[in-house]
C-alpha cells in the first residue's frame, strides 16, 4: 500500500469546522457523497492532507508555482483543477453584474456559506421583531427545496416564505435559463412534494424570472425583489433572498485560467486522460470538458458522478507516479493443499519472472522451477495472456506440458546467448545480411 504525504488542498472553506448545530445547518444542504466532516475525522483525512484556506490568484506554469490571496505561494509537481460551477450572486438581464453586495441575499454552495446564513438570520430574525416579514426562496434546483426545509427547522413559519422558480419554461430567455424538465422528472413526486410545500402554508410562483431589487444603501440590505413571467410582473417586499440560479463558473476562476494559457472553450478543455494542454495540470469535474476533437459533448464530466470521477482520476495517478511492480500469477491455495500445490508466480515490469514461490505436500522439482526464474512470459508461451483467459488452472501441471522441456535443458541458456548475438549484430558491408560472428552449436 503506497501513501502519499505531501498532497495540499486549496479551498476557501477548507475544512473547518461547523460553527453552529449540524442539524439546522445540514438541512440546508444536499448530500451527494459519503464524504461528510464525521466520515473525513473518522479516516482521519487531515492527518494525510495539507490544508490550505485561501483562493488560488494566479497560476505560474514555467516555475510551478501557485499564488495564494496575491500574499503567498506554494510550489507544486502537479496540479488538479477541480473548482466546478457554483451558484453565484444574481446579474441583471443584461448579463451586467449588480455592484452591491447586499447581507441579506444568500448564495449556498457549501457548510461554511450555509453557516454564514444560519448566523445572519438569528441576526435579521432578532431586528424584525414581531412584524411581519417575508423570506424568498427563488430557483429550480434541489437546492431551493433543501433550503425551504432548513429554514422550517429553523423556526420559520410556512406563511412567511415564498418560493418562486422559473419552471416551467415558458418566455423567450436564452438557453442557459430554461428549465424543461422538473427537478424530480416524475409527475407524480413533483405533485407530491408540492402539495406538501403548499400544505406548509408556503406561497408558490410558478414561472417567474428575477429581474431586479429594490437596494437600502444605508443598511446594505434589500427591501424588495421583482419578478416577471410572460404576462405578469411579481414584486415582492422581503427580509432575506436565498437565489438558486444557474449554476455557473466564477470569473476569478476563469481570469486565473485564461492568464495561466489553458485552453479554455466555455470550460477547461482536458483530453481522454484528464490532462489540460500543461501535462502538469489536470482538470476534472463541471469545470472542464473534453476536446471537440473527440467529438464527445455528451461524456462531460457534469453528466456522471462526482465521486466516481474522482476515484477513476486518483487510480490513474496512483499508477503514473506508483512504480509498478508487475503481476502476480497464483494457482492453488497455500491453505488447502490437499487437492492441489500453492503456485505463485511473479512477473516484474519488464514481464520477466522475478520471483517464485511453491507449496505443495508432493515433491517439487526444484531444479526445473528453478530454470524458469528471469524468463519473459512471451518465452514461457505467453503464460499471462493464457492465465488471464482462464486457460491455466494448475501451474505445476501446466510447466510439465512438453513444451516446456527445452527450457529445463542444460544448453538452452547458451541457445538464448547465441540467439541475442545473432539478432543484435551489425549488417554486413553489402546492409542485406547480418553478420554471424559465431555458428550456433
Amino acid at each position: 500500500m503506497v501513501t502519499f504525504n505531501n498532497v495540499t488542498l486549496i479551498c476557501a472553506s477548507g475544512m473547518a469546522a461547523s460553527k453552529v448545530g449540524s442539524r439546522i445547518r445540514d438541512a440546508f444542504l444536499i448530500k451527494k457523497y459519503f464524504m461528510d466532516p464525521r466520515h473525513m475525522d473518522m479516516i482521519s483525512l487531515k492527518t494525510y492532507v495539507n490544508v490550505i484556506s485561501g483562493k488560488v490568484s494566479k497560476i505560474d506554469k514555467k516555475n510551478q508555482i501557485l499564488v495564494i490571496n496575491n500574499n503567498s505561494f506554494i510550489s507544486y509537481d502537479m496540479l488538479f483543477l477541480m473548482n466546478g460551477e457554483q451558484f453565484l450572486q444574481p446579474i441583471r438581464q443584461n448579463r451586467t453584474p449588480f455592484v452591491e453586495k447586499p447581507d441579506n441575499v444568500f448564495v449556498i454552495n457549501n457548510a461554511i456559506e450555509a453557516n454564514n446564513a444560519v448566523m445572519k438570520l438569528k441576526q435579521l430574525h432578532a431586528n424584525y421583531g414581531d412584524r411581519d416579514y417575508t423570506i424568498i426562496v427563488f430557483g429550480h434546483f434541489l437546492q431551493a427545496h433543501t433550503t425551504l426545509n432548513g429554514l422550517l427547522m429553523f423556526g420559520i413559519p410556512g406563511k412567511n416564505l415564498v418560493l418562486v422558480e422559473p419552471f416551467p419554461y415558458c418566455m423567450a430567455l436564452e438557453k442557459r435559463q430554461r428549465h424543461k424538465v422538473s427537478i424530480y422528472n416524475d409527475p407524480d413526486i413533483d405533485e407530491a412534494v408540492y402539495d406538501h410545500i403548499r400544505a406548509e402554508g408556503i406561497q408558490v410562483y410558478q414561472s417567474y424570472y428575477f429581474i431586479d431589487w429594490e437596494f437600502d444603501p444605508s443598511e446594505n440590505v434589500i427591501t424588495m425583489a421583482k419578478f416577471e413571467s410572460r404576462h405578469h410582473m411579481l414584486e415582492l417586499e422581503c427580509m432575506a433572498m436565498f437565489y438558486f440560479a444557474e449554476k455557473e463558473i466564477h470569473s476569478r476562476v476563469y481570469k486565473v485560467i485564461n492568464q495561466a494559457g489553458l485552453v479554455y472553450d466555455g470550460r477547461l478543455v482536458i483530453d481522454n486522460k484528464c490532462r489540460t494542454n500543461d501535462p502538469k495540470i489536470y482538470g476534472a469535474g463541471t469545470l472542464t470538458k473534453y476536446s471537440r476533437k473527440y467529438y464527445a459533448m455528451s461524456m462531460s464530466h457534469k453528466y456522471f458522478n462526482r465521486v466516481e470521477i474522482g476515484a477513476k482520476l486518483g487510480e490513474q495517478i496512483k499508477n503514473v507516479i506508483t512504480p509498478h511492480k508487475g503481476q502476480v500469477l497464483i494457482t492453488g491455495n497455500c491453505r488447502n493443499l490437499s487437492k492441489q500445490g500453492f503456485f505463485r508466480l511473479h512477473l516484474n515490469d519488464n514481464k520477466r519472472v522475478e520471483t517464485i514461490t511453491c507449496l505443495a505436500k508432493f515433491p517439487i522439482d526444484v531444479y526445473n522451477i528453478y530454470c524458469l526464474w528471469g524468463k519473459h512470459e512471451k518465452l514461457l508461451n505467453n503464460i499471462q495472456l493464457r492465465f488471464e483467459t482462464v486457460l491455466i488452472t494448475d501451474l505445476f501441471e501446466y510447466f510439465k506440458e512438453p513444451w516446456a522441456y527445452a527450457i529445463y535443458h542444460d544448453k538452452f541458456n547458451d541457445l538464448l546467448n547465441e540467439l541475442n548475438k545473432l539478432m543484435t549484430s551489425s549488417l554486413n558491408p553489402n546492409g542485406n545480411s547480418y553478420q554471424q560472428t559465431q555458428k550456433i552449436r
